[in-house]
């Protein structure tokens, strides 16, 4: 019997333990994202950090698989790691190590690395797997209206999913998606993915398993 309850409990383990350790690399709260920069970078495991764009310059860190979970955005199902940018410079970009202290360092993008501003990793990675609101929004942020704009109206929802917002355009600050009510009836609107102040409100959605 006690041989049969730890088969469960490692298969519980296999099962979902990938899952809760991905759930700790996506960002739950605003206040997770204080330094947003102009966009965000995808790069690999085992790369140097410099204090300048420049390969002479000081190393100041390295990305590894041991590094602190905090100074990671998010991960990416194909294992990119996400963080946030605050600058390029050609084949260079400055990534913000820290978001608690914004923290900074230069890495060289390679072949198989990317930097994508903000509206268009939302597009690109949300329309692939969806975009969730963080937890903590205003409720004029969780509306969805009728047009780009918080004066126009909006549906008049019971309750949609935080957690599966399908989005199809991007226009500035502005996403239009898809939600589905309670009611399970499909509306198309449009929300806020970034405040004005430039705070993100939404992310996208990389447990979705899409």
């Amino acid at each position: 019997m006690k041989f049969i309850k730890f088969i469960f409990s490692v298969f519980l383990i296999v099962m979902f333990c990938p899952q809760m350790l991905a759930q700790s690399f996506l960002p739950h709260h605003t206040s997770n994202i204080k330094y947003p920069g102009v966009g965000v970078c995808l790069v690999k495991y085992n790369k140097d950090v410099y204090s300048e764009p420049d390969i002479y310059s000081s190393k100041v860190y390295k990305i590894n698989p041991n590094m602190d979970p905090k100074s990671i955005l998010a991960i990416t199902p194909d294992n990119n790691i996400i963080f946030a940018a605050e600058d390029t410079d050609r084949k260079w970009v400055q990534i913000i190590l820290e978001q608690k202290k914004g923290t900074k360092g230069w890495i060289p993008l390679a072949s198989n690395e990317n930097f994508l501003p903000w509206h268009k990793f939302i597009h690109k990675y949300g329309n692939k797997y969806g975009l969730y609101t963080f937890n903590d929004i205003p409720d004029q942020y969780k509306k969805i209206y009728l047009s780009p704009n918080e004066s126009a109206q909006f549906h008049k929802l019971d309750y949609y999913n935080p957690k599966m917002i399908k989005p199809k355009i991007v226009r500035g600050n502005w996403v239009l998606v898809s939600v589905m009510n309670i009611d399970r009836k499909v509306y198309i609107g449009w929300m806020k993915w970034r405040s004005n102040e430039g705070k993100l409100l939404a992310f996208p959605n990389f447990l979705s398993g899409n």
